[in-house]
């Protein structure tokens, strides 16, 4: 794995773990609970958008995600049900951006988590019909819908079976405040109020009787229920919020009994201080809630003697682990295509290209870390501005308020009490004239709560807040903190203990909110009055102003990048020119000159380029030239026949044996001309020989192998048809040279020629061997003595390609017979005459060659007539006369070692 992809793998690594961190809860938050079955534990999480399905184990059967948007709407569950089937029912709402409710309904979900249907709904708009609970009875679900405009309570029982719809409604003079419905196993109604009635609605006889239960005597005093719920008998169990208790109502006999309380054990390891939320389902016992003083967040379920307990394990881990990957995914894959589009939009890695690459993650966190700083700045001093305003209201409240009425109160308090009213009146917690003054100021949604302190204990007897207000009997603090979690403690206590703030975390929510103690006249405590905000609310506010700023910020850094970039690709045209330059020089071309008026270092080091290019072009110039002049003295062609690079690689005794042509051109009467010159003319006439001959052969790709005289010897490694060519030429532009007719004798040889390096280290020169060239100096006299042009041996005539483009005529044979070697077939090339000659060769060629064939065999006197016959037409025709006097030789005695050679 290369270093980058290492680097950004471990950056988004980072990222993500860091991101995951702050998006991680650090409890599971529990909406709400069901058992169903025998092994099934049905529940979903916070912001209840998050279902999970665990057996009695603890391990997750199932997981679904449950949309949370409709459109520009947003949803949300509550209250879980479940069939015999698994089928898992809620009641969802569909609520606007400012928090209100559109319509609900109750929607089904198989146990595998696919969604089913709709079995109910209602739309509160247009009818003012709330869901207010949905309960599984009997296999029956019955929900419940109260509608304040009409004052009715309707129930709603459906069967999963028949999918059949039976109603019920119930009709109040005036609508109660519920806080609880319970339907029984014995076709009861139970259900609370706000007030902390119990009341039970039943049909007796075809009329419906709305009883309410006098909880004073029933043996249990101070008693205000709460969170209701059954057992399969039809005994009402409920959350004593008065004296913190679970109570236990058997609707046959009409008692009470308090079932735990206190220190009681439950579940053989938690007293019931430490738990809460209990409730009956069937015959099974159920705590659901996150306890907070134990600082732990489980579930518990007790069916008879068995005890299951279910803790955060289960989930928290996976889902972590989950979110750091697929954020490692996400910001790898970001990365990665920046870099990939950066590269392919630049073709290159490109300086710019790193630079954007490195400057976008460290802009990110730049940007990430400003805007948290910014945001913690700023959320402390709206924090500061909302504590001072909740100090305001509070101190201003409990002024209000007479502490020896208060004092004197009992609980559960009367809610008659006139006092109520002066509390509802007290409660103006409007800050509509300061928001008025500060329009730009975050408005906050203020509430507050009165306390009341009785025998060491701290009951809630009114809560209030911009809309609406509640009287309570008095709700044992234990209920309400038994579902808080405190965050913060700001100052536990001012210096005279009269005033404190704190921060908690509460039903899936938190409130932030500043105590204020009510003093009688005494000094002595009997009160508080407590006002605070939905912080989750007020911080989100914030958070959206904050977002705003945070948008600005990364356009004002995304300009600031640009600017950058755009600045850096200027800076770097200078640096592209000098690439672009450099990648001119790698190319050989050494007047490459770049521009560059950018007043500083790259211009600088433009210059010295230049500089250095001008020298570069110099000293290679001289290398050139000198190099043209070395290879007057060493051709390049050698090193293309040797297979070597260059001079260096060059030593005495590399030779090739490869096939080869060999011309020997030598100057026809080159001594008698150079006499009738002056020594200086001589030698004008030997290079001027020379650079005619030279010219043509080095551009054919032939190597002078030897000068000697007026001629040379040349080798070329080409075919047969080249050296032709080459000779044809030389003859042509050699006719007339200098107002004197200058012969030239040329022999081709071809055949196997050793080519090779002699000499030492301190001189090296170049040698041609072969049993070829054996027969150069014959061949050179045969071509002199009778005026032959172009003299070819059999083995050069058989490597030209193309022999109709030559005129050849066959001369016979020649032999050495100094070293009794093998005979070699002859041919004239007759284009290599002037034009005249020429043409009376060409027409003499038939009559030659039949000439030369009676000679070889030895038939002189027939061989005579035809040579007659060829110099009656060509007079000039040197070699018929010597074949003439040959035959005149041998007419009368044949050698009886004939071989039918040419002697001379």
């Amino acid at each position: 794995m290369r270093k980058k992809t290492i680097i950004m793998l471990c950056f988004s690594l980072l990222v993500a773990y860091f991101i995951g961190m702050s998006l991680r809860t650090s409890k599971i938050e529990i909406i709400d609970t069901c058992v169903v079955g025998e092994n099934n534990l049905f529940y979903y999480l916070e912001g209840g958008y998050d279902l999970y399905v665990l057996n009695m184990s603890g391990e997750i059967q199932q997981h679904k995600k449950l949309p949370d948007k409709r459109g520009d709407n947003f949803l949300s569950y509550i209250n879980i049900n479940t069939d015999e089937e698994g089928n898992i029912y809620f009641i969802v709402s569909e609520k606007n951006r400012n928090g209100e409710v559109l319509r609900e309904w109750v929607q089904v979900y198989n146990k595998r988590g696919k969604e089913l249907k709709k079995i109910l709904s209602t739309d509160y708009e247009l009818q003012g019909d709330i869901i207010f609970t949905q309960q599984m009875v009997n296999d029956v679900l019955h929900i419940f819908i109260t509608n304040d405009n009409t004052n009715t309570l309707t129930l709603k029982q459906y069967n999963p079976t028949t999918e059949e719809f039976k109603e019920m409604a119930f009709e109040f003079e005036q609508m109660p405040k519920f806080s609880w419905i319970k339907y029984s196993n014995k076709n009861s109604i139970y259900y609370t109020t706000d007030e902390g009635g119990l009341y039970c609605l039943y049909n007796y006889r075809t009329k419906v009787y709305n009883k309410e239960i006098n909880l004073e005597t029933k043996g249990i005093e101070k008693s205000i229920p709460g969170n209701l719920s059954s057992d399969t008998e039809g005994n009402i169990y409920y959350y004593d919020v008065c004296t913190p208790s679970f109570v236990k109502y058997n609707e046959k006999t009409d008692d009470l009994e308090r079932i735990f309380s206190g220190d009681d054990v439950i579940y053989g390891e938690y007293s019931f201080n430490e738990l809460c939320n209990l409730k009956m389902i069937g015959d099974k016992l159920l705590s659901y809630s996150n306890t907070y003083k134990n600082n732990e967040n489980f579930i518990i379920v007790q069916d008879g003697n068995e005890v299951n307990k279910i803790g955060e394990r289960c989930i928290k881990p996976i889902r972590f682990i989950l979110l750091v990957a697929i954020l490692t995914a996400v910001v790898f894959g970001i990365l990665y295509g920046i870099y990939y589009l950066a590269k392919k939009a630049f073709q290159t890695k490109s300086i710019l290209l790193k630079q954007i690459f490195a400057a976008v993650p460290l802009l990110a966190l730049g940007t990430f870390i400003i805007a948290n700083y910014i945001h913690d700045r700023y959320l402390k001093i709206i924090i500061n501005e909302a504590d001072f305003q909740m100090y305001s209201l509070s101190a201003n409240i409990s002024n209000n308020l007479d502490a020896e009425i208060l004092k004197d109160m009992d609980i559960p308090v009367d809610l008659n009490d006139p006092y109520f009213e002066k509390l509802d009146k007290s409660a103006d917690i409007s800050v509509d004239k300061f928001y008025s003054f500060m329009p730009d100021a975050i408005r906050k949604d203020f509430y507050y709560a009165v306390y009341l302190f009785k025998d060491g204990d701290t009951y809630l007897i009114y809560s209030a807040d911009g809309s609406s207000s509640n009287h309570f009997k008095g709700i044992h603090e234990y209920f309400i903190e038994s579902n808080t979690k405190k965050i913060k403690d700001f100052s536990s206590e001012s210096s005279d203990g009269n005033l404190s703030f704190s921060q908690i975390e509460q039903e899936g929510g938190q409130w932030r909110y500043c105590n204020n103690y009510i003093l009688d006249k005494n000094g002595n405590k009997v009160g508080k009055v407590e006002v605070g905000i939905d912080f989750v609310e007020f911080e989100t506010e914030v958070s959206k102003l904050f977002y705003h700023f945070t948008i600005s910020i990364v356009v004002l850094m995304s300009v600031i990048l640009i600017i950058l970039v755009l600045m850096l690709k200027k800076t770097l045209h200078g640096l592209k020119k000098l690439k672009q330059g450099v990648a001119e020089i790698a190319d050989a071309n050494w007047d490459t000159v770049v521009d560059i008026n950018s007043r500083d270092e790259l211009e600088d080091i433009g210059n010295a380029f230049n500089k250095m290019t001008r020298k570069m072009k110099s000293y290679f110039d001289s290398i050139e030239s000198l190099s043209v002049a070395y290879e007057k003295f060493v051709p390049k062609e050698m090193f293309h026949i040797l297979q070597k690079g260059n001079i260096l690689d060059v030593k005495p005794g590399d030779y090739v044996i490869k096939e080869m042509n060999v011309i020997s051109i030598s100057t026809r009467d080159f001594y008698s001309i150079s006499e009738e010159m002056t020594t200086e003319e001589n030698f004008n006439f030997v290079n001027t020989i020379y650079a005619t001959l030279a010219q043509v052969i080095r551009r054919e790709g032939g190597l002078v192998e030897d000068y000697h005289g007026g001629g040379l010897k040349a080798v070329f490694d080409s075919p047969a048809d080249t050296c032709l060519n080459v000779v044809l030429e030389i003859l042509e532009r050699l006719r007339t040279l200098k107002n004197r007719n200058v012969g030239l004798n040329t022999v081709v040889q071809s055949g196997e020629i050793m080519f090779g390096v002699v000499g030492n280290k301190l001189g090296l020169d170049t040698a041609a061997a072969s049993e070829v060239l054996n027969y150069t100096p014959l061949l050179e006299s045969l071509a002199f003595s009778n005026n032959i042009g172009l003299l070819i041996t059999q083995s050069t005539y058989n490597r030209i390609v193309n022999k109709d483009r030559y005129h050849c005529r066959y001369i016979g044979k020649i032999k050495d017979r100094k070293t009794h070697g093998r005979l070699v077939d002859l041919y004239d090339v007759i284009d290599a005459y002037p034009f005249e000659e020429r043409q009376n060769k060409k027409m003499t060629k038939d009559l030659f060659e039949a000439g030369v064939k009676y000679y070889v065999e030895g038939q002189h006197s027939e061989a005579r007539k035809y040579f007659i016959d060829v110099i009656r037409m060509d007079k000039n025709d040197k070699l018929a006369q010597t074949y003439i006097f040959l035959c005149d030789k041998y007419i009368d005695e044949l050698p009886s070692s004939w071989e039918g050679y040419l002697d001379c």
